[in-house]
């Protein structure tokens, strides 16, 4: 497995399109980019502790880098949140950026077919205590679906502590391809 540090949003927009390699690897000089401070590997998992709002540099943001930490295939992770909260789930994309007033996360995990991301999407959301009722409406209409468009469930926001997030699942229907998809921020 290799981890990806990748800088700056120009950079990613050229190797979203290399969705045909095994591995990509674009870093700061380092075969390897090593995980920052806020994150550590135990058994094989990739834990970030983000239980407070990181420092930019805790997440491995460089100035105004946008620090991306991606894998091919999926690897397993584990987000400790604020307010006690944990999150297991398995991803591919992991990336922060700052501004002068915000500290963001994306994450996103590998594709799947639909009834593997509808599964996911679940546990996504009992791990959060978050309602369930985005999930049958996202397996009915990716199920009732056809062509190239992405379906997508609606946005199921939470609010840990000062961490604004975000629950997002889209399905396209042609490659049978799925994905579950986090993102919010810290307002610093």
């Amino acid at each position: 497995m290799r981890r990806v540090a990748v800088v700056g949003a120009a950079l990613l927009t050229l190797v979203l399109p290399l969705s045909g390699c095994d591995d990509v690897s674009i870093t700061r000089g380092d075969d390897d980019a090593a995980l920052p401070p806020a994150a550590t590997d135990s058994d094989g998992t990739e834990v970030w502790d983000l239980r407070t709002t990181p420092a930019p540099e805790d997440v491995g943001i460089v100035g105004d880098e946008t620090a991306v930490y991606e894998t091919r295939p999926e690897r397993p992770v584990l987000l400790q949140l604020p307010d006690g909260v944990e999150l297991r789930l398995p991803a591919r994309y992991l990336a922060f950026r700052a501004t002068d007033d915000t500290v963001s996360i994306d994450v996103k995990t590998g594709t799947r077919p639909l009834d593997e991301t509808v599964d996911l999407l679940g546990s996504v959301l009992e791990q959060l205590a978050l309602p369930a009722e985005a999930v049958a409406r996202f397996e009915a209409d990716a199920a009732a679906a056809s062509g190239t468009e992405w379906v997508r469930a609606d946005r199921v926001p939470i609010q840990l502590d000062d961490l604004d997030l975000g629950v997002v699942a889209r399905y396209n229907p042609h490659g049978d391809a799925g994905l579950v998809a986090l993102s919010g921020g810290w307002q610093l």
